[in-house]
């Protein structure tokens, strides 16, 4: 078993919900060896598994690498909100003429 498919695997079986759905959540969340054997899982080959996990392992460094770029444009577009207020209300641009 390729550990990072595992992780890829357990981590799908999480957020799809089931074990929410097979889990006593009254208290603490119970994942017993019975209730872990409900949920169906697929175990292709050790190849496949490796393929499958090193282009997951690609496409999520892509998405972060994204979602970092998404974040300082967001920084930079705050900043660039705060200095425009703090130019309209100290007088250093005039506004009145301005469209809104």
């Amino acid at each position: 078993m390729d550990g990072n498919y595992l992780n890829y695997l357990l981590s799908c079986i999480k957020e799809s919900g089931a074990i929410d759905v097979i889990c006593n959540r009254l208290s603490i969340a119970h994942l017993t060896t019975e209730k872990l054997n409900e949920i169906q899982i697929l175990f292709p080959t050790a190849e496949e598994q490796s393929a499958i996990a090193a282009f997951l392992d690609e496409k999520t460094t892509q998405v972060d690498q994204l979602i970092e770029k998404t974040q300082q444009s967001i920084d930079l577009l705050k900043e660039k909100r705060a200095a425009l207020i703090t130019a309209a209300v100290t007088g250093k641009i005039d506004v009145r003429n301005e469209r809104i």
